[in-house]
């Protein structure tokens, strides 16, 4: 079963599309000072979708931290610059955008009727 889903189509064109972005970020400027930023903003986008997708924290986790080792490996490939600072801010943005995906936006819902839009919160104690 998760063997079907690492390599699904969608699963693949994840690994496409953040080892396009990583070569775009980072072709000019990779020392620059909103790197903190960038790894902690994409990882969490990437640690959410995971979520989304496996709804395991484990396995959310993993795939989000194993992108952000393989960009670090890249730039050591690159640049001789593999960073363990950026690491961390890789696991930082990946524990928040799964947690924050797994008990926060679950219980989001929006609804539509008329001209009128209503957003809605549901918790389960």
């Amino acid at each position: 079963m998760i063997i079907k889903k690492l390599f699904s189509p969608c699963s693949i064109m994840l690994v496409i599309y953040c080892g396009f972005f990583s070569t775009i970020a980072n072709a000019n400027d990779w020392y620059s000072q909103n790197d903190d930023k960038q790894h902690t903003g994409a990882s969490f986008v990437i640690g959410a979708a995971s979520e989304v997708y496996f709804d395991n924290l484990i396995y959310s986790n993993a795939t989000c931290m194993t992108v952000g080792l393989a960009k670090e490996v890249r730039d050591q490939i690159a640049y001789h610059g593999f960073s363990k600072s950026d690491l961390g801010y890789d696991a930082v943005g990946c524990i928040t955008g799964t947690l924050l995906s797994r008990f926060v936006m679950r219980g989001l819902s929006l609804s539509a009727s008329g001209n009128s839009f209503a957003l809605n919160y549901t918790a389960k104690f």
